[in-house]
């Protein structure tokens, strides 16, 4: 063996017996991609006395510390009405999440305010099936 060769062989196993431990049973794609919390039911549910501007839907991701946008039509919710879907949400699978309505109100000339309220869910942990409620009043 060459000094270089040598170099790479000792940097290899120096990896592999700090990264192998790490992934205990879990497949490579497991431990370095978290997986979607797939069909996740979310609800906003207008009972604010207006019809309001749906504009953004985000949700809270625990491990990166940001908010990760669900992208929406901006559709508009008549009062006492909900807007709910059902949606895959990215790296979130088995964590404590919430979720949070960005939506805009009426002006008064027709059009929509240009300030953006917003609401949040109570926390949950994310599984299949999973089910998220915003009440706006």
């Amino acid at each position: 063996m060459t000094l270089t060769t040598k170099k790479l062989f000792i940097a290899g196993v120096t990896f592999l017996s700090t990264v192998v431990p790490l992934l205990g049973t879990a497949t490579p794609s497991e431990a370095f991609f978290r997986r979607s919390c797939q069909d996740v039911y979310l609800r906003v549910q207008n009972e604010t006395g207006d019809s309001i501007r749906v504009i953004d839907l985000d949700y809270w991701d625990p491990s990166s510390e940001i908010w990760r946008s669900e992208p929406v039509s901006n559709e508009t919710i008549p009062d006492g009405e909900p807007w709910q879907e059902e949606r895959n949400l990215e790296q979130v699978d088995q964590m404590n999440i919430k979720v949070r309505v960005e939506y805009r109100i009426p002006d008064g000339d027709d059009g929509w305010s240009d300030e953006i309220h917003e609401e949040e869910s109570a926390s949950a942990v994310c599984n299949r099936n999973s089910s998220y409620t915003i009440t706006l009043e």
